[in-house]
């Protein structure tokens, strides 16, 4: 499936939300909006994992060791035995990077100068929108989090202005959402 894919599902899942208040119960609304943030940021990650995945895939020398590490989520190793003797190289060793870091090091690298104002409205409302989102995908049994109308909006928006973000830094043109 593609970002594009998951970014219909979330918005399937807010319109089905949306429908007649008496047709659905309000534990269905809910879950349809807890669906739809979930789908939103899964569709971000599809988006920003894709393009870590296409900068990875080229060829070795137009990265740094740290670089190409962080595009592969591998751990750089010290190596002490063999023909690479003391010199450092990517490990079999997978390291995950958090979403907001892998969006700062697209921008930075590929944005031609281009860098992300933690301070901006869109920033801002991906910080909410992720501890939102974090909060359902890692719950915490003494901590309710309840998902309303707006926040499923909200993180779909967010996604798509994120998505929209990084494509003009990246490749300097919009994405067909």
């Amino acid at each position: 499936m593609t970002f594009r894919d998951f970014l219909d599902h979330a918005g399937k899942f807010l319109g089905e939300a949306q429908s007649p208040p008496q047709s659905l119960a309000e534990t269905t609304v809910t879950r349809y909006y807890r669906a739809s943030l979930v789908f939103s940021w899964i569709a971000l990650e599809a988006f920003v994992n894709d393009m870590m995945g296409d900068f990875a895939a080229l060829p070795e020398g137009l990265f740094s060791l740290h670089e190409r590490a962080f595009l592969e989520e591998r751990a750089v190793e010290f190596v002490v035995e063999g023909s690479d003797l003391g010199q450092f190289s990517l490990s079999g060793r997978r390291q995950f990077h958090r979403i907001d870091e892998k969006i700062m090091f697209l921008i930075a690298k590929f944005g031609k100068g281009t860098t992300i104002d933690k301070g901006s409205a869109w920033w801002q409302k991906f910080e909410v929108s992720k501890d939102k989102r974090n909060k359902i995908v890692h719950p915490r049994k003494d901590e309710f989090v309840d998902v309303a109308l707006q926040d499923a909006q909200d993180a779909l928006d967010v996604a798509c202005d994120v998505i929209r973000v990084i494509s003009r830094s990246v490749w300097g043109k919009e994405v067909d959402l």
